[in-house]
C-alpha cells in the first residue's frame, strides 16, 4: 500500500517546491508555525473543506516532528528504474486534493509496477488516513478482498 507516495529519481516541480506559489521556506523558519501552515493554509495537505481533519491534525501539532518539508532527493539507489523489479501486487491511493506532483509520481509508480492499481480518494488531499479513513480502509479491504488466495 503507498499512499501519497513520490518516488526518488522522478523530480518534483518548482510548484512542488512553493506549493504552488503559497509557501516560501525562507519565510516559516520556526518548525511550529510551519506545521501550522502544512494544516490551516497549505491547499495540497489537507483538503480545505475538512475542518474535522485539520483540527485532528491540530491536536497532533506537539507530537508532530517535520522541521522541514522541502523535498529532498536520497542519496542512493534511484527507486524509479527498479520499479518493474516488484512483483507483488501494490495498491497506490492519492488524495483528489494532493498537489499535482505527487499525482504525476503516482502515475509514475502505476506504470512502472506491473501489477498495481491506482484508486484517487475523493474530498482528501494528502492525509489520506485522517481525512477519509472510512474510504481508506475501504480501498485497503476491497484490494485485500480482490487478491488471488
Amino acid at each position: 500500500m503507498l499512499v501519497g507516495a513520490v518516488v526518488s529519481g522522478f523530480g518534483y516541480t518548482s510548484h512542488m517546491d512553493n506549493r504552488g506559489g503559497h509557501f516560501d521556506p525562507q519565510k516559516i523558519t520556526d518548525p511550529v508555525k510551519m506545521h501550522e501552515y502544512f494544516i490551516n493554509d497549505d491547499p495540497y495537505e489537507i483538503f480545505a473543506g475538512n475542518t474535522d481533519a485539520k483540527e485532528k491534525v491540530m491536536k497532533l501539532l506537539p507530537n508532530l516532528a517535520r522541521p522541514n518539508r522541502v523535498p529532498t532527493q536520497p542519496a542512493g539507489k534511484v527507486a524509479i528504474r527498479s520499479l518493474s523489479e516488484i512483483k507483488v501486487p501494490a495498491l497506490i491511493l492519492t488524495g483528489e486534493f494532493d498537489i499535482p506532483d505527487v499525482h504525476a509520481h503516482a502515475g509514475a509508480i502505476n506504470a512502472g509496477i506491473s501489477n498495481s492499481r491506482r484508486e484517487i480518494i475523493p474530498r482528501s488531499g494528502h492525509l489520506i488516513p485522517i481525512e477519509q479513513p472510512a474510504l481508506f480502509n475501504e480501498a485497503i479491504m476491497k484490494f485485500l478482498n480482490n487478491l488471488p488466495r
